[in-house]
This record gives structure tokens, C-alpha cells and sequence, in this order.
């Protein structure tokens, strides 16, 4: 291998290599939709502000060929009300905010052919800036290379780390044949996603179709009438709202995004919000009537629809994503398969890594106490 150098985009750079970020992407084992370029730039050019710095890291071979990136940016933080800090982080998440639209998955981008020797590279430059003291590396995916170098990498980063949170992110196994997948699941859910059809088209006449690409923006705008249905407020607004446009927008102009409604008698009932990335289908966000008929759920009913329009359409995976609705945990009923995510915080500096050290044992005498 080569010697790999390391360099700092600015945001013209960032703006500038749209080609080069999602070729590398393609020879990559990254999400091609959360660490696609679209999605980071759209994010970053919603949600950041003065200040925060961008922090993209560059790596190249001695061709000067773009082998990884870390779309990494800087904040001031403060913990507890006490502790601050400057923060590094994904482009893509916001550490406990809700403030910003939620990036999965991440990690760094590596070209497959060097990616070990890449992402030690990375972790390395990143353990000699001397302009961060906590680094959060949320929605990090476990089976990552990423995950693995940095789970070793204690020592080189000179941390303390904080237990990591961990959480599922589900998807369905949509290469499998529908009837398969309909056996998977259990009587009660089956009959949620697939049998209560039945009792819809007693109602009138049913049809479940794609919106046209061209229509972002009405698309977006029906998501939010329906979602204000169910939980009396729109789902996106003002930065939400002018990401989702331009990130629909440019995965429209690549056929990649693929809403779909279900129409009762020319009324529109329900509508999900998905892209197809790669032969998987990522559910973003979803929007439904909840007051139809005391018997049908027409989020599940969707999700049948589509996850059978998946199936009989060469659909690798149908990605559920983290999250829980309104009242349970609703995906662990549609589906077994799943993607681990931590959240993975550390801390450097003596007075720094003492701090929160201190803070866990409470924490474990504490919750010790109460069980």
C-alpha cells in the first residue's frame, strides 16, 4: 500500500466534488444513502451554522486518487450544565438533538481495496488534531470496518470511553419470496400488513400506486397533511422541510425516490416517503388517516403493500430504520433481520477523561442502588 495522505476540505471543496465523493461511495462498503453526497451536503447546508466547522477529512493515494473521507465537523458543547467541550462529529447527526434531521448507519468511506490501511489513517490524523476533546460517533454501524478499527483504537486516540448506546436498526429481507416473509411474522401482525385488505375494499375502490418523480414538493406537502392527522403537527418544517425538498429533489432526478400512496374512492389515505438506494428501499417517514375504521391500520397496511411490491420486484431489503411509533415498538413485529448501531463517545485531556469517569461510577452506584 501506498502512503496515504490526509487533507482538510474546506466548503467550496465539499461543494465542488459531488462526482469524486459518490464514486468513491460506489467502491465502497458505505451506505449509498445516508454518506451519499446529496444527503450530507443537503444536511450540512440546512443544519449548520457559524458555529460549527466543517471538519471533512480527505485521504489520497500517492496518485492522488480520493480513497476515504470523514465527513466530520466541530461544536462547543456543554455537558450537564458543567463540562464543555468541543465537540468532533458525523455531518449527518447532532449528539442528543432533535434538532436535525437523523442520519443511520454511518461510517467512514473507504475504497474497498484499502479500506483497513484507509480508516487506521483516518483514526490517526484524527488522534493528532489538537482542536477536539470529545468525539461522538453516533448511528456508527457495528458490522463497519470503521466500527472494529475505532473499537480498538483506545490507545491511539488516547480516550476514555463512555459505555456505548446501542440500537436496532430493522429492515426486511425483501429478496426472499413473498409467502416466506408472510410465514415470518406472526398471525396478528400478518393480519395487520396483508388480510385486513379484505375489509378495506368492502369501503370502495382501492388502489396502491408510486407518485410521480417529478412532484417532490406536493409529495412532501401531502406527508405533512397526513402526518398532522395522527399527531397534530407536521412532520417537516422550515430546515426539515428545505432538506427533504433538496435531497427528493436530487434523488428524483435519479429515480430514487419512491413515494407510494393508497387511495380510497380518488382520496389519498396514506402516504410513505421512501428512496431506493442500491436495490434497498429506506422508509424515511410515513403519513395516515388514523380514523378510517376502528379495524384497519393503514401504517400497517402500507407497509404490507409495499414490502409485497418489494418482493416481486427484486428489492434486496426493505430498511425499517431505528425508531419506534406512537405506542410500541412496532417493527419488531414486521421483521427479525436487523443492523446494530452504537453511539460511541469518548473523551481526551486529564481533567476531561477524570470527569466523566467520576460521573459513570456515580451513575453505576446509583442504578446499583435502585435494583
Amino acid at each position: 500500500m501506498s502512503k496515504i495522505n490526509i487533507r482538510e476540505w474546506n466548503e467550496a471543496e465539499f461543494d465542488a466534488n459531488q462526482k469524486v465523493w459518490n464514486q468513491l461511495l460506489a467502491e465502497s462498503s458505505a451506505n449509498p444513502l445516508f454518506l451519499s453526497w446529496e444527503w450530507m451536503n443537503a444536511w450540512w447546508k440546512a443544519f449548520s451554522s457559524d458555529a460549527l466547522q466543517l471538519k471533512i477529512l480527505a485521504a489520497y493515494n500517492d496518485q492522488q486518487q480520493l480513497i476515504g473521507l470523514a465527513p466530520l465537523y466541530l461544536s462547543s458543547a456543554t455537558t450537564k450544565g458543567l463540562i464543555n467541550t468541543k465537540r468532533l462529529q458525523w455531518i449527518g447527526s447532532a449528539w442528543y438533538c432533535d434538532q436535525t434531521m437523523r442520519s443511520e448507519l454511518l461510517e467512514f468511506i473507504a475504497a474497498s481495496s484499502s479500506e483497513v490501511a484507509v480508516i487506521k489513517a483516518l483514526i490517526q490524523y484524527i488522534s493528532q488534531l489538537n482542536d477536539w476533546n470529545e468525539l461522538i460517533l453516533s448511528e456508527l454501524k457495528t458490522s463497519s470496518e470503521t466500527f472494529r478499527q475505532l473499537d480498538q483504537s483506545q490507545k491511539i486516540l488516547n480516550v476514555y470511553r463512555r459505555e456505548d448506546v446501542v440500537l436496532e436498526s430493522y429492515y426486511i429481507d425483501t429478496s426472499q419470496n413473498l409467502e416466506a416473509y408472510k410465514s415470518s411474522i406472526g398471525k396478528n401482525t400478518r393480519l395487520k400488513m396483508f388480510n385486513r385488505r379484505k375489509l378495506l375494499n368492502t369501503l370502495g375502490k382501492v388502489e396502491f400506486l408510486p407518485c410521480v418523480q417529478d412532484s417532490a414538493e406536493e409529495q412532501l406537502e401531502l406527508l405533512n397533511q397526513l402526518h398532522s392527522k395522527r399527531w397534530n403537527k407536521r412532520v417537516f418544517e422550515d430546515k426539515f422541510l428545505r432538506f427533504n425538498q433538496t435531497v427528493a429533489r436530487a434523488f428524483s432526478k435519479k429515480n430514487m425516490l419512491k413515494t407510494s400512496l393508497i387511495k380510497l374512492n380518488g382520496e389519498v389515505l396514506s402516504i410513505q416517503y421512501n428512496f431506493l438506494v442500491e436495490q434497498r428501499l429506506y422508509n424515511i417517514q410515513a403519513g395516515f388517516n388514523p380514523d378510517l375504521h376502528k379495524k384497519i391500520s393503514l401504517g400497517y397496511l402500507h407497509f404490507g403493500y409495499v414490502a409485497e411490491a418489494a418482493c416481486l420486484n427484486g428489492i434486496q431489503a426493505y430498511e425499517l430504520l431505528a425508531g419506534e411509533g406512537m405506542n410500541s415498538n412496532y417493527k419488531v413485529h414486521m421483521t427479525k433481520t436487523k443492523n446494530t448501531i452504537h453511539h460511541m463517545q469518548m473523551v481526551r485531556g486529564f481533567r476531561l477523561k477524570n470527569l466523566f469517569a467520576f460521573f459513570d461510577k456515580v451513575q453505576k452506584v446509583k442504578t446499583k442502588l435502585m435494583n
